[in-house]
């Protein structure tokens, strides 16, 4: 009834380092349309591709980030709402790739929607564990935090830099919904 690409094209895309594999799969001749520069799947909000019940998520989705758990939340929403469980849409906003180091919004994009005196920045330098033992220098080790003044100050945002910083920002980027 409905067909899903995603577990495919998403082991292909890992072979290749991240480069889709559509071209092997034939969706070109099913009328899948695709980006001819990037390979990737053109899909509508609702992981809808241009043939009537196929439908593509995560990083194959042209425009989608590469981030694993966006994929698999992306998913069940998809699944939920083929099951006829649910309406939610995935929401991309708070996502960014995983060699980004933040999440959301960034200051200059909070204040632009929230007004100068309607934000509030927190910044910090720290020093990973890894990097204590090794005595090594923390100077680059920083993370930003931008949220909504007042109320319970909702975290609009979170940049971070220092070691595994893509991987702890995907944790943040679901967080932040």
């Amino acid at each position: 009834m409905y067909n899903l690409i995603f577990s495919l094209c998403y082991f292909l895309s890992l072979t290749s380092g991240r480069a889709p594999e559509t071209k092997a799969l034939g969706l070109d001749k099913l009328g899948v349309q695709l980006k001819k520069e990037s390979g990737k799947i053109i899909v509508g909000a609702d992981e809808s591709t241009s043939v009537p019940n196929i439908f593509a998520f995560g990083d194959i989705g042209e425009g989608r980030p590469e981030l694993t758990p966006t994929a698999v939340k992306a998913g069940k929403l998809l699944a939920r709402r083929l099951a006829g469980h649910g309406t939610e849409l995935m929401n991309y906003d708070n996502c960014s790739p995983p060699w980004s180091t933040g999440v959301g919004l960034s200051e200059e994009e909070a204040e632009e929607r929230h007004g100068k005196d309607g934000i509030e920045v927190y910044q910090a330098f720290y020093k990973p564990l890894e990097f204590s033992v090794a005595e090594r220098d923390a100077s680059q080790c920083y993370l930003k935090v931008v949220c909504e003044r007042g109320g319970d100050q909702k975290i609009l945002g979170l940049h971070f830099t220092g070691p595994n910083a893509g991987e702890v920002t995907q944790g943040f980027a679901l967080g932040l919904q």
